[in-house]
């Protein structure tokens, strides 16, 4: 216990270097004439290149947040129940505080690409093979034509859980102007999933990835729950959503009327 209590105080601290850290060993640099031994921010040229070495720090804490909540879940002894959800609390806050500042990154971000990046060089998302619940198998090539929002989402995820009735939402108003919704598990047993679905009376095509193989395909690295990409008539990908909340934004929506009337 006292090693978690240690590892929240170490990792709260380590969410203000990752955003400070460089710039002070650019200030000491500046002082002393020294090289340095890792990149400040303003080293980089790009400022997308900067923002997405924010982006892998920050995933990389939600994982180890991720990793000490199931720890604290399954393995501490019951008499030290107290001390165990107060420890769980914690890295709950850190967890949060990570996914809040990586939406603000994702935006700005979004931002940047939409400004600096014409409708003509945007990637092709790899045409990959989707297995339904029922076992049904399909490209992601077959929705070509369609406005396509690739959600990746899990039970276990507590942000996913909450806004899967938006993701519900968007289905029902969008789905009779060319718009489909691809819902992805990561889940482990399909038996969860398909409880859930009954569970929250989803009517929703929903698809299924224990392997976590269209995941890597489209996105790659580690996962961080929920993301979606947002995918134009021709097969590319216009934007990438990161973090909790950002079902139903008006970005979001904004988005999705732009590439529905082009």
């Amino acid at each position: 216990m006292q090693g978690f209590r240690c590892a929240g105080t170490w990792l709260l601290t380590l969410l203000l270097l990752v955003f400070t850290g460089s710039l002070a060993r650019s200030d000491a640099t500046a002082q002393n004439g020294s090289q340095p031994s890792v990149k400040s921010s303003m080293e980089y040229t790009d400022p997308q290149q900067f923002l997405r070495t924010r982006v892998n720090k920050l995933v990389a804490i939600i994982e180890r947040a991720q990793r000490a909540q199931r720890y604290l879940k399954r393995t501490l002894p019951s008499e030290q129940a107290l001390q165990a959800h107060q420890t769980y609390a914690k890295w709950q806050s850190i967890e949060q505080h990570a996914r809040n500042m990586l939406v603000e990154i994702q935006n700005t971000l979004r931002a940047l690409d939409a400004r600096a990046r014409p409708e003509s060089s945007r990637p092709l998302a790899k045409n990959v093979m989707l297995t339904r619940l029922d076992g049904r198998r399909e490209q992601i090539a077959n929705h070509r034509g369609d406005v396509v929002l690739l959600h990746f989402w899990a039970t276990w995820c507590r942000p996913c859980v909450k806004e899967i009735g938006s993701l519900q939402q968007l289905y029902q108003d969008f789905r009779d102007q060319g718009f489909s919704v691809v819902p992805v598990s990561l889940d482990a047993r399909k038996k969860d999933v398909n409880r859930f679905v009954r569970k929250k009376a989803l009517r929703l095509p929903m698809y299924f990835d224990p392997s976590r193989t269209v995941y890597q395909e489209m996105i790659g690295g580690a996962e961080v729950l929920p993301r979606s990409l947002l995918i134009d008539k021709t097969g590319r990908i216009a934007r990438i959503y990161a973090g909790a909340r950002h079902l139903e934004t008006p970005e979001m929506l904004a988005d999705i009327r732009r590439l529905l009337a082009n």
